[in-house]
């Protein structure tokens, strides 16, 4: 009597395996097109796929190893499912183990602002912004004292919930 032959798994020789996905699973990033990278089969063609559908394709080095990042699309904020084929002479790959990849291009605003006007300077505080990935806030100070023309005052974010803008005049 022979085998149940629906038990069997037969996988033709010289397909590769399934390329291994090395960005964080559940990686929140403010990039539209954010970098995948992982590895797989010497020189494999990697094909890079958001929630099932084709982003693009990259070739992997001959050690295995590959990184993609589109130059041509762009991602709306959302979570996305991200997966990888590897394709080499003989034929694709399945799909690698998905990872999820959160976009989030836009930060919620600090809140509770306040400015106290001090002779020559004015000290602005306000409350953190309530997303846990700010690492820092840019200071503008309007030209005219109204909404329009706005010029930056710090070269580097405020890391904090203070900024003292001296040099002024009362």
């Amino acid at each position: 009597e022979s085998a149940d032959s629906s038990q069997a798994s037969v996988t033709p020789g010289g397909f590769p395996a399934p390329p291994v996905n090395s960005t964080l699973n559940g990686k929140k990033t403010n990039d539209w097109s954010p970098p995948v990278a992982g590895t797989s089969e010497a020189n494999a063609t990697i094909e890079v796929f958001f929630d099932g559908v084709s982003d693009g394709t990259t070739t992997a080095n001959g050690s295995g190893s590959w990184t993609y990042e589109s130059a041509t699309s762009t991602h709306a904020d959302g979570v996305y499912s991200v997966t990888a084929t590897a394709t080499n002479g003989v034929g694709a790959s399945l799909p690698s183990s998905p990872i999820s990849l959160e976009i989030d291009t836009v930060a919620e605003p600090p809140s509770n602002l306040a400015v106290v006007a001090r002779d020559g300077l004015i000290d602005v505080v306000w409350d953190p912004s309530p997303d846990n990935d700010i690492v820092g806030y840019r200071i503008y100070r309007s030209i005219t004292g109204q909404a329009g023309t706005y010029v930056l005052q710090t070269t580097n974010p405020v890391v904090g919930t203070r900024y003292r803008d001296s040099g002024l005049t009362n």
